[in-house]
């Protein structure tokens, strides 16, 4: 998906049922209002900073910890929250 533009790597996730993890952080919350303006309804919107990916491996870990799957729904949650 990587070579899809962000409205279809959205469209994309909803389908299947799954968050999306980015450091876009402008265009991802402009989809993310997108979607409650059209009452439509996404798994999540997980925001993070460039970091090495043991550091985002970690961060996700704790994350999948601590939010369900249903907390995530229509949520955008920021993931350097859990270090």
């Amino acid at each position: 998906m990587n070579q899809e533009d962000d409205p279809q790597q959205f469209a994309f996730a909803v389908e299947q049922q799954r968050a999306v993890v980015t450091n876009n952080f402008a265009d991802f919350i402009a989809l993310h209002e997108q979607y409650l303006e059209r009452d439509m309804t996404h798994s999540g919107v997980i925001l993070t900073t460039k970091c090495p990916i043991s550091t985002l491996i970690r961060r996700l870990r704790a994350l999948l910890e601590h939010v369900s799957a249903e907390h995530m729904a229509n949520q955008i949650r920021w993931l350097n929250e859990f270090d």
